[in-house]
């Protein structure tokens, strides 16, 4: 009665009114849906007060009260103990560096839709157990729903178990024909990722969350997986049929680390990273997940599937083998044809001609629009299932599908497939260093607050002693291989061909040389098969411990050591040959370096009168090679230096063309003037100096003439 009176008075209802009393039916579930308004706790102990199961409903009057006194209040801390429960520790960030690393981590979390760990799409890269144990029955009253692949007593023991799992027992192979092709894809796809990244992304959903993000878009229902178990597929060959095996490799499940990020920052949901089946039930971890969603007061109803709506899974069973033989009837040239009408008599695909006239040709047939319109149009006799009346309901959804206050722990919808968990791995690592605040140096200088000091580094390159490259380098490879004995942190980076691989090698080679101890990490096996190589083809794999896959790796590991340990005390190392066969090569290439030095500094050095260095005077001679005039020894002998015409040269340039104007000869050694002594240009008066001097000449030139000719 209380219910009622608190549920009329919320949504504004008579309920002594017939209508109003059959809205309030509607809508008793879902009072928010009827008035946005209404509080999502006002909204739940509304449903919970007038559940049609006296059983379920409130006996606490003062919790109710308190519940309403207080619905505003929401305390993140109001939550179920929750220490017993291993990985289920939440430390409070208190440091600079822990909210640095959290927002590092959270960047790894992919939240678009094109992520299946938190938007999932059923489609080919993924195979829904549940749907494909379904038998293609005429009436899905007959299925039985212990035979479908569920979370029920006889997979739980299996997977609890760790035991394997013949797929042919549960899978209905004969009536969903894509399950081998998508099996085999699934597999093959797994298979290379071990290959590539030395690990498996198999995983099996053994259950989802149906929610609703109320914050960005409260009408969309989310299928996220919440637990995954990882697991193997294996092909056997058989004569019949191939049969296909699953193996559990933990029963330890993983908590979806997107969804669990994702809960935790819009609900303060606290999930764990892991959940021993051994130890504790699903039903038990549902429970835990209830109560801090009922202690968050925000109205939301978690609700435990473990029974499969069998009308539904059918209708969907249905669907998808329709869509597969649609796709394969456009793709595959397996259908013949007869006049625009495809047939096949094939037991996979069996459709004869003579029944598929009848149907196109000669049955007729209403559309679904004119049956939504038409009441005159009477059901088919062959739907025995359904119930002629005059209401025509356009789709049906459950009630749960509509609430975005009512979600779902859903046991009976279990997947397998690949999905993208290569960077998730790395998640765990972020939340021990958050939760434990792990100092490190280098992650402190580079977030400092400080500014960077930057210390200049110029590394002698002609020093080859300190080197110890087992491939060829150039300058720029050698100066970033003797910066990493700085101890400072930096990075190379450069497009594909540009010796980075060849640069790693010799890092690691110096390192080893120097009595260090390297880890290198890639993503992806290719960058470490290429180094790897290179330090083998130089003698140093004896020195290395290759190891790609944790597990697939041990065996080849263990003989690598041994065959190690066996070469090094049977060959003992000869160190005092190694030692001195280093130092002559050394010798001999510190005699081509001093060789390279002394070509470097005598074209870089200037010579007297040259006026210029060597290189650049090289440089001038092949410019002006065309126009130079062969002289004989004499003629080199009286020319000036070069300095001398680089200083005077555009004066010289600017005579000759002063005497071409006037008519002469370009050459100033052609002209007359040119025979003059350098006093008579240097005077005062030229012309009058030129006059006396001229004079007197001709007065001395009389005077020989008349003693001559006395």
């Amino acid at each position: 009665c209380l219910g009622l009176v608190l549920g009329s008075m919320a949504m504004s209802l008579d309920l002594y009114d017939e209508q109003d009393l059959q809205l309030f039916a509607q809508y008793r579930t879902n009072p928010v849906q009827f008035n946005q308004r209404i509080h999502p706790t006002i909204s739940s102990l509304i449903t919970e007060m007038t559940n049609l199961d006296r059983s379920k409903r409130s006996t606490n009057l003062y919790d109710i009260i308190d519940r309403l006194d207080y619905y505003r209040e929401y305390d993140p801390e109001k939550q179920t103990d929750l220490s017993s429960v291993a990985g289920w520790v939440n430390k409070e960030m208190q440091h600079k560096r822990q909210f640095i690393l959290n927002k590092l981590r959270n960047r790894l979390f992919d939240t678009s839709r094109r992520n299946r760990l938190l938007y999932y799409k059923p489609n080919m890269r993924f195979v829904n157990l549940t749907i494909s144990s379904v038998p293609m029955v005429l009436h899905y009253q007959s299925i039985r729903t212990e035979l479908l692949f569920t979370w029920n007593a006889d997979v739980s023991a299996k997977v609890t178990g760790m035991k394997e799992m013949v797929l042919n027992k549960y899978l209905r192979f004969e009536d969903h024909q894509y399950l081998a092709a998508y099996l085999d894809k699934i597999r093959l796809e797994s298979q290379r990722n071990i290959n590539e990244y030395g690990f498996s992304q198999l995983k099996m959903v053994i259950t989802f969350l149906n929610w609703h993000n109320l914050k960005e878009n409260a009408s969309e229902r989310i299928q996220s997986p919440l637990l995954l178990i990882p697991v193997e597929v294996k092909k056997i060959k058989r004569l019949k049929e191939d049969h296909y095996s699953m193996k559990v490799l933990d029963n330890v499940a993983e908590v979806n680390p997107v969804l669990a990020n994702q809960l935790r920052e819009l609900y303060g949901i606290k999930l764990p990273d892991f959940v021993d089946l051994d130890e504790m039930k699903l039903e038990q971890f549902y429970q835990l997940l209830k109560g801090q969603i009922d202690a968050a007061n925000q109205g939301i109803q978690l609700h435990y599937v473990d029974k499969p709506k069998i009308k539904l899974v059918h209708s969907v069973a249905k669907q998808t083998v329709s869509n597969y033989r649609r796709r394969v009837r456009k793709t595959s040239g397996q259908f013949d044809s007869y006049k625009n009408i495809s047939y096949s008599y094939q037991h996979e695909h069996y459709k004869p001609l003579g029944l598929e006239i009848f149907k196109q040709r000669v049955e007729p047939r209403h559309s679904y629009l004119e049956f939504l319109v038409n009441d005159d149009i009477q059901l088919n006799t062959q739907h025995l299932t359904g119930s002629n009346t005059n209401e025509r309901e356009l789709f049906e959804m459950a009630e749960s599908d509509s609430n975005p206050y009512s979600w779902d722990f859903d046991l009976c919808n279990m997947v397998l497939g690949n999905f993208n968990y290569k960077k998730m791995s790395l998640v765990r690592d972020y939340n021990q260093v958050v939760d434990n605040n792990v100092p490190n140096k280098v992650f402190d200088a580079l977030f400092s607050n400080e500014p960077k000091q930057i210390q200049p580094f110029y590394p002698d390159l002609n020093k080859p002693e300190d080197w110890h490259h087992v491939i060829t380098a150039d300058p720029t490879q050698t100066q970033a291989i003797l910066h990493s004995r700085t101890g400072e942190s930096y990075i190379i980076q450069g497009p594909p061909g540009t010796g980075k691989s060849q640069t790693i090698t010799n890092l690691i080679a110096d390192f080893v040389a120097r009595g260090k101890s390297i880890l290198f990490v890639c993503e992806k096996r290719a960058a470490l098969d290429v180094v790897f190589h290179r330090l083998k083809q130089n003698g140093l794999d004896e020195l290395c411990c290759y190891i790609h896959d944790s597990q697939g790796d041990k065996r080849e590991f263990i003989k690598n050591l041994k065959h190690t340990y066996e070469d090094f005390s049977q060959h003992k190392m000869d160190w005092t040959g190694i030692v001195v066969k280093r130092n002559a090569l050394l010798l001999q290439m510190k005699e081509q370096i001093e060789l390279l030095e002394q070509f470097h500094h005598t074209n870089n050095s200037q010579p007297a009168g040259a006026g210029m260095p060597v290189r650049k005077l090289i440089d001038r001679i092949i410019e002006v090679k065309k126009n130079i005039i062969p002289l004989d020894s004499l003629q080199q002998e009286l020319l000036p230096n070069y300095e001398q015409w680089i200083h005077f040269g555009e004066k010289l340039q600017a005579l000759s063309q002063l005497l071409e104007e006037e008519g002469a000869e370009a050459t100033f050694a052609s002209h007359p003037l040119s025979k003059l002594n350098d006093a008579v240009f240097l005077a005062e008066h030229p012309l009058n100096f030129l006059d006396n001097l001229l004079q007197q000449s001709t007065l001395l030139l009389a005077n020989i003439r008349e003693a001559v000719a006395a």
